[in-house]
């Protein structure tokens, strides 16, 4: 996902929420990082992109499903912020 200007890339987020390994642009806020699976370059290097992607193939998809219970951006969890701030707890 190489991106000059970028807030936070719901993509980069739903990638890495369906499993997916993800190499950014390091113009891209390091917020969005939630797996081990998501490598920043800096630069235009096609050759460092190519790379960078390719050291993902094969990669697999299942090892960090447990990480979802524990992430932000889980119902569960976001349900639980949700009701503490509604009540105010």
């Amino acid at each position: 996902m190489p991106s000059r200007f970028e807030g936070m890339p719901a993509t980069a987020v739903e990638a890495q929420m369906s499993f997916l390994p993800c190499v950014l642009s390091d113009s891209i806020t390091h917020d969005v990082k939630f797996t081990g699976d998501v490598r920043f370059l800096k630069g235009w290097d096609e050759a460092e992109w190519c790379g960078a992607i390719n050291g993902y193939v094969n990669t697999d998809r299942n090892k960090d499903r447990d990480m979802l219970t524990t992430c932000a951006f889980n119902i569960d969890n976001v349900i639980g912020e949700l009701t503490r701030y509604l009540i105010g707890e």
